[in-house]
């Protein structure tokens, strides 16, 4: 009977986090129409920090108690430097791209994350990997190609160069993270958000001082509310708990599925197509998470 739990214990660990996994990717995929909808009143200073203080006073207002003081005074710095590599400077990155890049651009480019979260964990973290859980992030990425077509991928350098090193951003804060599972999973939701917030405020004070227009309509308004409240705010503790769960590799791979999410949506919403290489795309990027989740070796 132990043998049988030990060897379903792994299993179903695999199958909460695939299913945790695809939640995380329709919350973050709803992010991009959120941003779209903000970027046509508000400039991306602004979205970003009122986005991230948001998120972190609706979070702190519901899991901040006393007794997290402790472990926020001893890991304030490395905090701190999480606030800015993973909110203060990527968010502000890709409100700017959002602009003039067109979505299949930046979902191109936003899913190299997971294959730069593995360079980095096994050249500079000495992360344990295999060829499995590189395959299946490959076939994952492949998937990610096929879905949104060769002919999505195009735009001025600039934006493009500014989704890229937000990717590489991210790539690396995710290591980060890794380093500090040991801290409460609120604190280490909570804390990188509000320090992101206020790394964001000079680039608001900034486009205040030139004059930059900001329209606060309710379609805007309401879009930043969402992205911080659900995308942001819900989206990082259920991350959080799934970095505590698995590899950073496999905490990385929900960007897979953002395009898939905006293409369910644009379904329902608009009754835009779907097309066969939007299937073939879209069951590649499953497989791939899937082989990638349970071939992790912290589930082992």
């Amino acid at each position: 009977k132990r043998v049988e739990l030990s060897f379903f214990g792994p299993i179903m660990q695999s199958i909460k986090n695939f299913f945790l996994i695809l939640l995380l990717g329709t919350i973050w995929g709803l992010a991009y129409v959120f941003l779209k909808t903000a970027a046509l009143d508000l400039q991306p200073g602004m979205q970003v920090t009122f986005r991230l203080l948001i998120s972190s006073g609706f979070l702190a207002l519901i899991f901040i108690r006393p007794k997290h003081i402790k472990d926020i005074k001893e890991n304030f710095k490395p905090l701190m430097l999480l606030g800015l590599i993973n909110f203060g400077i990527p968010f502000p990155l890709i409100a700017l791209a959002a602009h003039s890049a067109n979505a299949g651009t930046m979902a191109v480019l936003n899913g190299i994350a997971p294959l730069i979260t593995l360079i980095i964990a096994v050249n500079f973290f000495a992360l344990e990997s295999n060829k499995f859980q590189i395959f299946g992030l490959v076939i994952g990425f492949f998937g990610l190609l096929i879905f949104t077509g060769y002919n999505s991928f195009h735009g001025d350098l600039f934006p493009l160069f500014l989704c890229l090193l937000a990717t590489v951003l991210f790539g690396l804060s995710n290591n980060f993270f890794g380093q500090l599972r040991h801290i409460n999973r609120f604190v280490l939701a909570i804390l990188p958000l509000f320090f992101g917030a206020i790394f964001s405020t000079p680039l608001t004070i900034y486009e205040l001082t030139i004059g930059a227009p900001n329209n606060f309509t309710f379609n805007s308004v309401g879009s930043v509310m969402m992205l911080g409240i659900i995308c942001t705010g819900i989206g990082m503790t259920g991350w959080i708990y799934l970095l505590k769960k698995t590899s950073v590799i496999v905490a990385s791979t929900p960007t897979y599925l953002v395009p898939v999410t905006g293409m369910i949506f644009g379904y329902w919403i608009l009754s835009e197509p779907i097309t066969f290489t939007m299937m073939l795309g879209t069951l590649l990027i499953l497989l791939g998470v899937w082989i990638a989740n349970y071939f992790d070796p912290r589930l082992k």
